[in-house]
């Protein structure tokens, strides 16, 4: 028989034609609630379709409701919303996973440099989430030597060693302009760079 302009999935969904799908998904995006605005908002832009209002990305990360500020951050890495990036450093400085990992994807994504920091210090957390999102924003804001240092020590080295090395990278970061934040400047301060204590030990092996 002739095929209808839908078809049934497995569950017994109805899968919509492309343009369709998009038009109620826009629809969605537009509507009052933005749990379901914000989720809308970014099966559209995973298809590369524009926000109908660039206002879902701002009224997602004002919200109290942090799995839809996580969903607001993804949503403006993924759409280049640079308007975020102050609401996002916020975020990144929070000391849960699931709103700075999601802040540091997001500010990568858009090209923010000034989280490099940051984010070498995230790569040296216990939280799987925190150091992934580290060392993918490393990767995309181009700082591959210090995830090809890192990855070939953090393996085999305890939480202090992680930081120091990262320490290093720190150093470089920031004499080329890069600036820490206040949470990052102390943990440095506490734990130096393995080249501060270099000579001593040097002279230690000579002995």
């Amino acid at each position: 028989g002739a095929t209808s302009a839908t078809s049934d999935d497995s569950r017994g969904g109805t899968i919509l034609p492309k343009e369709q799908a998009i038009e109620y998904l826009s629809a969605l995006a537009k509507g009052n609630d933005i749990r379901t605005a914000i989720t809308a908002a970014l099966h559209l832009s995973y298809a590369g379709i524009a926000l109908p209002s660039e206002k879902i990305v701002q009224d997602g990360l004002a919200s109290g409701d942090r799995t839809v500020k996580a969903a607001a951050a993804r949503l403006a890495g993924i759409s280049g919303d640079t308007a975020s990036i102050t609401a996002l450093r916020v975020m990144l400085s929070d000391r849960a996973a699931n709103i700075s990992a999601p802040a540091a994807r997001a500010l990568a994504n858009l090209g923010d440099k000034e989280i490099i920091p940051t984010l070498i210090v995230m790569v040296t957390e216990r939280n799987v989430e925190k150091a992934a999102a580290g060392a993918l924003g490393l990767v995309d804001l181009g700082d591959k030597e210090t995830v090809n240092l890192l990855r070939a020590k953090l393996k085999d080295t305890d939480g202090l060693s992680k930081f120091r090395i990262a320490a290093d990278r720190l150093t470089y970061w920031t004499g080329v302009g890069a600036r820490m934040s206040p949470t990052v400047a102390r943990l440095l301060k506490a734990n130096p760079a393995p080249e501060a204590v270099a000579p001593a030990e040097e002279q230690a092996a000579a002995a």
